[in-house]
């Protein structure tokens, strides 16, 4: 709560700067300020200061700057014309005349940056803050690449764990969020990014061409950001780990039993899938010790299962001038069998090009419903190998066709990898979607209940189809739960000296001002969703989590934040002080104020189109942060 509260006076600030602007351009340009309002709505809290009224109001959604001139009184609405005490408020024609400290007695140049006024202090505001947050250290994720979906973007141009991005498209990244908005905001048809690999001593550019991820609703290359390369363990109050002894921050340095083959994240996430007891070694304190973790089994699944999954034996993508090639390989191809033994799914790909000898090599992939054996002669281990790494496998929903999980409802019925289903409960199968739905269906009955697969099984290849019943129940399986985390890779940004934090801090303002106008860009063209658009909800929490991470973070989101309100106010929409200025220019250009039936024509257009971008984003905000997924 008090990171929310810290959250929401920061917002507050920068409502509080914004609205600042406005105040004192009136005053500069002679304007009475009736009343200054942080929030909107039903005043909370108010308090007179000179000729303003000060205000904090009930709903914080924005705020107001209230200038002599707005609005007419009540009084003066109701004067009879002819009536001599009224003379100083209307000319000779009855209109209202302007008095020197109101609004409407001021130039189209005063008006102007009056409303002009909040947007530059909030660029003021990044200019300020941004450098001086930089020079005190602000901690980030560090912009090093975790390893890259098989398939992606990342994958297709070579680049591999622990990868560090310096640049991308000439802008300096210093953070792992810059790396996906760069990416979702940059050249859709190819980006140049100077890398570092691991272990190597000087950056490299390498092109990498974004893929469009629909599910995001943006352009992404497959990425994620590293584990802490220490290990550094996060433990959730009151798991198995914590009663253990086992505190965040310690690090973690072996797994008894574990293949030392493989990084500790996946040793560890392999021993948890066996749901089995785990001796670990972790640094605490600077010591050394074995600890035991025991797993809390007393959870289950939410859904029950039956345990089959879609064959993933399809090549979606390939890279590399490797074995692959020169075998002749096609995206698309579904490998079947290598060296005479069948192939259901990409898991087993690597025991089985183990198994192969060195010299000729051989395998059969199904091509446009044929099978085509490949060969090659010479063949090492390596270029075996190279299969692993230049091939990506999806899973084919066109089949029906199952790979079984060990110890699972299916096995135990007495399914094998490799079944065809033909047809479920009597009914013909015709894709996955046939078999997932059925399985679902049973699942979610209480008891759940059961499903009859008839399958086509062949024993080996080139051997007569079987045809059989298997009657299936889905279970809900006990779920291990240990609460070990692994931390992200993080470090603080620091400037060496006041230069070089005002010169990145400089950079950061009119960048964040030109993510701004790129993201409505890309809206527009459809390359973003404008599903990707948040409003307060996620504002707050977004507040509330940099706020967690020290003073220089809350503040360097703050400046974002003020770039965010700084381009919102300055777009031509009535009502925004962007729409109050379009209004001055063509006054300025006619030589007359646009007449009062067109502006209030325009504000009720500006706020119903207001209303509607609040409603939206507040529907994103709720489905975004209460149901994910």
């Amino acid at each position: 709560m008090l990171h929310f509260l810290i959250a929401f006076l920061g917002i507050g600030l920068v409502i509080f700067v914004h609205e600042l602007g406005h105040f004192l351009a009136a005053r500069f340009c002679g304007v009475r300020v009736e009343t200054f309002s942080i929030g909107m709505g039903p005043k909370v809290l108010s308090w007179k200061w000179g000729d303003t009224d000060w205000q904090l109001a009930l709903l914080p959604i924005g705020g107001y700057v209230k200038m002599a001139g707005d609005e007419v009184s009540a009084e003066e609405a109701n004067a009879d014309p002819s009536d001599a005490s009224f003379d100083h408020l209307y000319d000779s024609e009855g209109k209202r005349i302007p008095q020197p400290d109101e609004l409407g007695s001021k130039t189209v140049g005063q008006r102007f940056l009056i409303f002009a006024g909040g947007v530059i202090m909030n660029v003021v505001f990044g200019l300020v803050v941004f450098p001086m947050v930089l020079l005190a250290g602000v901690p980030f994720i560090a912009p090093v690449m975790g390893a890259p979906q098989p398939g992606s973007a990342a994958w297709e141009a070579g680049l591999e764990s622990g990868t560090e991005f310096i640049a991308i498209g000439g802008n300096e990244v210093f953070a792992f969020t810059h790396i996906p908005t760069a990416i979702a905001l940059g050249d859709t048809s190819g980006m140049d990014m100077t890398v570092l690999r691991p272990g190597a001593t000087e950056p490299e550019v390498v092109r990498v061409v974004p893929q469009m991820d629909e599910r995001l609703g943006a352009y992404v290359i497959g990425i994620g950001p590293e584990y802490d390369p220490d290990y550094t363990m996060g433990i959730q109050p009151g798991s198995p780990a914590a009663a253990a002894g086992i505190q965040s921050g310690d690090r973690l340095l072996a797994i008894r039993g574990g293949d030392e083959e493989l990084v500790l994240e996946r040793q560890l996430a392999s021993a948890m899938i066996e749901k089995q007891t785990i001796d670990i070694q972790v640094m605490s304190g600077g010591q050394s010790r074995w600890v035991t973790v025991e797993p809390d089994l007393s959870g289950t699944a939410a859904n029950a299962t039956v345990g089959i999954a879609a064959p993933a034996q399809q090549i979606r993508a390939m890279r590399g001038d490797g074995l692959a090639k020169s075998l002749g390989l096609r995206i698309g191809d579904k490998l079947v069998a290598i060296g005479g033994t069948a192939l259901f799914n990409a898991t087993e790909l690597e025991e089985l090009l183990a198994n192969q000898p060195d010299g000729t090599f051989t395998l059969t992939v199904l091509r446009d419903g044929s099978r085509v054996t490949m060969s090659a002669d010479s063949v090492s281990s390596m270029d075996r190998d190279s299969l692993l790494v230049d091939l990506a496998f999806g899973g084919d929903l066109t089949s029906t066709s199952v790979v079984v999980s060990e110890g699972s409802p299916a096995e135990k019925a007495g399914l094998l990898t490799g079944d065809r289903v033909v047809r479920i409960d009597g009914i013909a199968a015709r894709e996955w979607e046939d078999l997932r739905g059925a399985c679902q269906a049973a699942g979610a009955m209480s008891p759940p209940g059961t499903v009859t697969f008839s399958v086509q099984r062949q024993a080996k290849l080139g051997a007569p189809l079987q045809t059989l019943d298997v009657e299936v129940s889905p279970r809900r399986d006990t779920v291990a739960t240990y609460g070990i985390d692994f931390e992200l890779h993080r470090y603080t940004y620091q400037a060496p000296d006041p230069i070089t934090a005002l010169k990145v801090g400089t950079a950061c303002t009119f960048r964040f001002l030109q993510d701004s106008w790129l993201f409505l860009q890309r809206i527009v063209s459809g390359d973003v969703s404008a599903d990707n658009a948040g409003g307060v909800i996620t504002i707050g929490m977004v507040s509330k989590d940099w706020a967690e991470e020290g003073f220089s973070k809350l503040f360097f989101f703050l400046c974002i934040l003020s770039m965010n309100l700084a381009f919102l106010n300055v777009l031509p929409i009535p009502m925004l002080d962007g729409g109050h200025m379009v209004f001055l220019l063509i006054e300025k250009l006619k030589g007359s104020p646009v007449s009062p039936s067109v502006q209030m024509l325009s504000q009720m257009v500006g706020m119903f189109m207001l209303l509607f971008l609040m409603i939206y984003v507040t529907v994103n905000d709720v489905m975004r942060w209460f149901f994910p997924g």
